[in-house]
């Protein structure tokens, strides 16, 4: 009982006698006329000598207006204060320090024309990166955000004095050829944030799509017949986890055994039903197909025509494509350079 009683004791005066920072509120905004102006976006405690990384609206000139700084948001009198403008926010890019005196960085300027394109709040940030005709704007963020940030964007957009918005997409690395590589995006009008699924979650709904399979019954389902292979194939290449992996090859694999002949065959009959107006008939014997009119009796135009139809041919992995200028005459044809029905 003594022992429980001597531990309590310590505690308390471990308590007492720890640092008054470790008490201390921190801020770590300034606002100014619904303004942000002043943002604490890193601190580094680590050691004796800790620092601040604080973006500024506007330059600061000497320590007073540090200070103000420092007085107004009750930073550590102790630690330095790296000030920054640009829109990198990495360390290195200040453009001034301060601690018992202050100093300008000789190779990094304060950027007045970055004023207008970044937003702090607290650790948070979002830069915008650029802009795109219909509203469309792109915008970094340090951090990836989730459905419930949409306040944080709002604020971001109104500070950064943007009208007129329809879309913002969001990335995780700041590039100068935004694309494909957004996270998510946020529709200004329904006021949501989208994020993009996961790669895993990608391989596993279109595990599910390819076990579910496709009604091929038109040109437009071929379509999207292919369209389903070259994406499975693209997540082939992105995924990295072996079991994943192995899965999505079977199934894409399966996939394509089933539907590469009705997709074929759907060729046919629309290469059928079109030709016959021109006076072509068209003839399909399992994986070869064969074009027949008076016209192929000139080779130019059986090349012609076999330099046009090739690749389309190759994509539904027909074997041959022949060419006869009258039903029982000779078959002048080409093989194709195509993989088994099943080969990835």
């Amino acid at each position: 009982m003594r022992s429980i009683i001597r531990f309590v004791i310590l505690v308390l005066i471990l308590l007492s006698c720890s640092s008054p920072y470790s008490r201390k509120k921190i801020s770590t905004s300034i606002i100014q006329d619904g303004e942000l102006v002043v943002s604490v976006f890193k601190k580094d405690f680590k050691n004796n000598r800790g620092s601040y990384h604080i973006w500024t609206k506007y330059e600061k000139k000497n320590k007073e207006q540090v200070d103000s700084i420092r007085s107004t948001l009750s930073l550590f009198s102790n630690y330095t204060i790296y000030l920054y403008s640009d829109s990198t926010l990495d360390e290195g890019h200040y453009y001034a320090y301060s601690q018992e005196y202050f100093k300008n960085n000789p190779i990094q300027k304060f950027a007045r024309n970055h004023q207008r394109e970044i937003y702090v709040e607290n650790e948070d940030t979002i830069m915008l990166l650029s802009s795109e005709p219909d509203g469309i704007y792109n915008f970094y963020t340090n951090k990836r955000l989730a459905k419930e940030d949409v306040s944080f964007i709002e604020k971001a957009i109104k500070a950064l004095k943007i009208n007129g918005m329809n879309t913002a997409f969001l990335y995780e690395e700041k590039t100068d050829n935004p694309g494909e590589e957004y996270y998510g995006y946020y529709y200004n009008n329904g006021k949501n944030i989208t994020i993009k699924a996961s790669l895993n979650e990608n391989i596993e709904s279109t595990i599910k799509d390819l076990n579910e399979g496709i009604k091929i019954n038109s040109i437009a389902s071929v379509i999207l017949f292919q369209d389903q292979i070259r994406k499975g194939k693209k997540l082939l290449l992105e995924c990295d986890n072996k079991t994943m992996r192995d899965k999505l090859q079977r199934s894409l694999s399966s996939f394509q055994k089933i539907n590469f002949p009705l997709a074929r065959k759907m060729y046919y009959n629309n290469a059928k039903e079109k030709l016959w107006e021109k006076n072509i008939e068209v003839k399909l014997s399992g994986r070869d197909i064969t074009f027949v009119g008076y016209m192929f009796a000139d080779n130019a135009t059986i090349n012609a025509t076999y330099e046009e139809v090739r690749q389309e041919l190759e994509d539904l992995r027909f074997k041959t494509v022949g060419f006869r200028w009258y039903e029982d005459g000779d078959r002048t044809y080409w093989k194709l350079n195509v993989k088994n029905d099943g080969d990835i």
